[in-house]
């Protein structure tokens, strides 16, 4: 899942990944630099959720856990044109993580299948 919101006002989210590779200890993971304009309500950042629209384009799906190769685009707010930026795995969240220490995430599923 590519996460676009988080309830920690700097954007960072944590996560466990003891059942993907065993270990315990917590990883700091972080939305898109541009992505943390994004607010509920729009109240403090440059985007709302009724007017963002994204599209991603990721890698095919693979066994490797420790890169991700990417892109988003995204509008929202009048814009009119598509701002595309790349993701990295620090933006993303996999099956099998626990998300801790965050209240919530917003995310957008990346693969589904055919």
């Amino acid at each position: 899942m590519i996460i676009i919101a988080s309830s920690n006002e700097d954007g960072t989210f944590y996560v466990e990944t003891k059942s993907l590779d065993g270990e315990t200890n917590l990883k700091t993971r972080n939305l898109q630099d541009d992505l943390k304009k994004l607010q509920i309500g729009g109240e403090k950042g440059k985007y709302t959720f009724s007017e963002f629209k994204c599209k991603a384009n990721v890698e095919a799906p693979n066994a490797n856990l420790h890169s991700l190769n990417g892109s988003i685009s995204f509008k929202g707010n009048g814009e009119s044109e598509d701002s595309s930026r790349s993701l990295s795995l620090k933006n993303v969240a996999f099956r099998g993580m626990s998300l801790r220490n965050t209240e919530w995430v917003v995310g957008m599923v990346m693969y589904t299948g055919k």
